[in-house]
């Protein structure tokens, strides 16, 4: 048989790899190109569009009178038009930032102050900047109008979701003292699953075991943390473990929970443009829709009694989130939301339905180092007239600087929880080997 001369000289074959570098890698004039950016942008701000041409033949012409008398590479002027044709048709300097998965959150606090979350750490990003306010504002309301949404003197305040899911809070002038503002939280595009914590940290397999054994024994679950802490991702990961067979209703402000399952619904009251009690109304009406399991996003004022008499009269395995930095602060805010909203009852009466209702706190913190962990699982114990904290599973920081902290996670097992037992009445043996003792 013929042999090739490529086989005959033994010539390696090796794969051509793509570089995938940006417009600052390829225009190494850096200076060049945000004085050619800004002063095409700034041409096509003032430019009245003929309606015989398409904005892209627009974008062309400006940028070859600009780049009249440079001497520049087609790949230079092709990174160009993509710079100025992402700023004009689509989401402008924020758009490599929204394809980054690494990102976590964006923060612009001006046209040249971009900062961004990654691995929980905040960094400012000098690769990228706007033109001015007005850039910023138009990026904004370019964001916000593909989900019906308007920015502007009249509604200067936008807390609203994303077309993928990301959430967005901007403010602009007269509020914002100094120039437009906003933040993007990002949405993940596959949420985490308990395995994917442990693998970075948040949780070790024994609590992975025992939440994910709560959640199939129907237990009702507060998940609790400040902003920012991971709340939503732990209240993903803990509602991705139902049975598929299970009808889902999730209820929240403004739709962040990212739940693979076949039958989920998901309400959104938006609260800015709803009647007041939406949420406690969508949360009475979850139950009149033959909801298996209803997930809260944020427990707040109107919906804690509602909460607290529904999981006290039959519904089992509700899952929600609550603004709180520890289990003990979690029972006090519930206990004051409860008695503000209801100032009729009793503080005893409030406490035994926060007992008699809620089987676990699970507590999730972002530390120093910018690692979030569940730093505890707790069960509620009424002592007397008020209410304690049994801890299942607690992180003790050992030692901590700024940027660093260790510890280890404890599992106390000298004493039997009661959700234990409530989990093996379910027929589920999975957790005994923990208890064994």
């Amino acid at each position: 048989m013929a042999k090739k001369l490529v086989d005959i000289f033994q010539v390696e074959r090796k794969a051509i790899k793509e570089s995938s570098l940006n417009d600052y890698e390829i225009f190494q004039d850096k200076q060049l190109l945000d004085d050619l950016r800004k002063k095409i942008i700034s041409n096509l701000i003032d430019l009245k569009i003929p309606e015989n041409k398409s904005m892209k033949d627009i974008i062309n012409e400006e940028i070859d009178r600009e780049l009249e008398g440079y001497d520049v590479t087609n790949l230079e002027r092709n990174h160009i038009f993509n710079l100025i044709d992402g700023e004009v048709n689509g989401y402008g300097p924020i758009l490599p930032l929204l394809e980054d998965e690494s990102v976590a959150d964006i923060m612009v606090n001006g046209p040249n102050d971009i900062f961004v979350e990654i691995d929980g750490k905040i960094r400012k990003d000098d690769s990228i900047s706007f033109i001015n306010d007005d850039h910023i504002i138009r990026t904004i309301d370019r964001l916000i109008s593909a989900v019906g949404k308007t920015i502007d003197i009249k509604n200067p305040i936008v807390d609203s979701r994303l077309e993928d899911g990301s959430r967005i809070h901007a403010v602009i002038p007269p509020l914002a003292m100094n120039g437009p503002v906003f933040t993007i939280k990002k949405i993940r595009k596959e949420p985490l699953l308990l395995d994917d914590l442990i693998r970075i940290g948040c949780m070790t397999p024994y609590m992975a075991d025992f939440l994910s054994s709560s959640i199939r024994a129907r237990l009702n679950i507060i998940v609790c943390g400040i902003g920012g802490s991971g709340t939503t991702t732990i209240l993903n990961a803990l509602s991705n473990y139902i049975d598929d067979k299970e009808r889902i209703i999730t209820i929240e402000n403004i739709a962040e929970l990212n739940i693979h399952k076949p039958h989920v619904i998901s309400f959104e009251s938006n609260k800015k443009h709803s009647a007041p009690n939406t949420i406690k109304l969508l949360f009475n009406n979850a139950i009149k829709m033959r909801a298996d399991r209803i997930v809260v996003g944020d427990i707040e004022e109107e919906e804690v009694y509602p909460v607290l008499q529904a999981i006290n009269t039959g519904i089992q395995g509700l899952i929600g989130g609550l603004n709180a930095s520890d289990p003990l602060d979690a029972l006090r805010r519930l206990e004051n939301l409860c008695m503000l909203t209801n100032p009729e009852l009793t503080p005893e009466g409030i406490r035994l339905l926060i007992s008699e209702g809620i089987d676990l706190i699970v507590c999730v913190e972002k530390l120093n180092d910018g690692k979030r962990k569940i730093t505890h699982i707790s069960e509620i114990v009424k002592e007397d007239k008020n209410l304690g904290i049994n801890e299942i599973f607690r992180f003790h920081k050992e030692f901590f600087m700024e940027d660093f902290v260790s510890g280890e996670f404890v599992l106390y097992n000298t004493v039997l929880p009661k959700t234990f037992f409530k989990i093996k009445s379910r027929g589920i043996s999975e957790i005994d080997f923990m208890f064994q003792k």
